[in-house]
């Protein structure tokens, strides 16, 4: 499934920034590039039950609130229109209904907490490929590299059995 182009609105304490995203429905991750000169992107945890349509004139975007913080989507009220029919007969009356949407874990629009550290390390590097790909290139040594070292380690062993032989030990 291709990922979504998301409105992110992130709340730091008492402010929003808005950012432009995308939305990965599959890993439930958006990732959002704060600025040209940063490499990685700041990524995201979003609930589906968090994600919302906004409309503004013809088009419609999704928008999602984020708390940054916790760097997990939260849950907003919605005000919606509701027409009730009545034996048959379709009413006009339109009624305003507060709902809240219960799904997953969710946080008040306004955290006061430090910023999670463990969370934004998993979120930012170790999701990445390219961080585990440059961890095991430097892990790695090449085949030629433990040759030369296995007969550096003969060299030095048969050395060792022919003093041991010159003074008289028989190993």
């Amino acid at each position: 499934m291709p990922s979504i182009k998301l409105k992110i609105n992130l709340v730091d304490k008492r402010k929003i920034f808005p950012l432009k995203g995308k939305y990965d429905p599959e890993t439930r991750l958006a990732q959002v590039k704060r600025g040209l000169r940063q490499t990685f992107p700041t990524r995201f945890q979003v609930d589906p039950d968090h994600i919302y349509t906004s409309i503004k004139g013809r088009r419609t975007e999704d928008v999602c609130f984020v708390d940054n913080a916790s760097r997990k989507s939260i849950e907003v009220e919605r005000v919606k229109v509701k027409t009730t029919i009545e034996d048959g007969i379709e009413k006009t009356e339109k009624e305003k209904v507060k709902e809240t949407v219960t799904a997953g874990e969710s946080k008040p629009i306004h955290t006061d907490a430090s910023v999670d550290g463990a969370m934004k390390n998993t979120l930012d590097y170790l999701i990445e490929e390219k961080f585990w790909k440059s961890l095991i290139a430097k892990a790695k040594m090449s085949l030629s590299t433990i040759i030369i070292l296995l007969f550096a380690g003969g060299g030095v062993f048969y050395l060792l059995i022919i003093i041991l032989r010159a003074f008289g030990v028989s190993v």
